[in-house]
């Protein structure tokens, strides 16, 4: 049995659609049984509930072989480390979401102009959700590995902000600028919207290391994605603007 949380969400949805073409039982964490596409409900068992949840995990967890984890989004914890548990994992580790555009892509099409606090000229590596998901599916059907390690999951291109810039106006046949953000910026808009002090630090903290270039290093060891961020935009940014303008005009 195969558990996945967060399958409604932009990672656990195309984790759970790659498992659901293989032939191992699923069972889905979800907040509520209508949030599922109607296609997949037939297919998965259903535990419905918030997987942050300690007495829906015991229902779900019974007779599980394998899970895929999403760390509940937390505005209150005592430390941002997870690894405390002696249980097999393979922590993905990931650079910049390209997906993560989503959330700015009524500023992109309206307003030109996308915010990220890095320097405008720092050569960031970035990924699609989908080849996490890529790289997540195989490792819940395989039962060989042990151990804990993390495991690097980068997608083809390493592009400045303004390059990215340059490339989104391109796809959306529009001007399209960055501005960079102040990390101390960020850390107010965090506490301002409930974060204490050790989730602010833990994110600042980690802006700043991806704006030092911890992600310089050699990634020959990576699971390589094979998305570029000029094909992310073209299949996946490119139709969010059209779909949200096509909204805006028929209200």
């Amino acid at each position: 049995m195969m558990i996945v949380t967060t399958p409604t969400g932009r990672v656990g949805s195309q984790v759970l659609h790659r498992l659901l073409d293989g032939d191992e039982p699923i069972r889905v964490i979800v907040r509520g049984r209508s949030r599922l596409d109607a296609r997949v409900v037939g297919h998965v068992d259903i535990v419905e509930g918030s997987h942050d949840d300690l007495r829906v995990l015991d229902r779900a967890l019974a007779g599980a072989d394998s899970l895929f984890w999403l760390v509940p989004p937390s505005f209150d914890v005592d430390s941002p480390e997870i690894e405390r548990t002696g249980v097999n994992y393979r922590a993905l580790s990931m650079p910049v979401y390209m997906d993560n555009l989503l959330d700015q892509v009524t500023s992109i099409r309206d307003h030109g102009v996308f915010l990220y606090p890095f320097d405008a000229d720092r050569l960031l590596a970035s990924v699609a959700t989908r080849d996490i998901a890529h790289a997540v599916a195989p490792l819940l059907a395989d039962g060989s590995w042990d151990g804990q390690e993390h495991l690097p999951v980068f997608g083809p291109d390493r592009l400045s902000l303004d390059a990215m810039a340059e490339v989104i106006s391109d796809v959306l046949d529009t001007t399209v600028t960055y501005r960079q953000v102040g990390v101390d910026d960020v850390a107010r808009q965090l506490a301002q919207a409930g974060a204490n002090e050790a989730v602010v630090r833990g994110m600042t903290e980690m802006m700043r290391a991806q704006n030092d270039g911890i992600y310089d290093e050699d990634q020959s060891q990576a699971v390589p994605g094979p998305t570029s961020f000029q094909a992310w935009c073209a299949d996946v940014l490119r139709p969010a603007a059209q779909r949200t303008s096509d909204s805006r005009a028929v209200r």
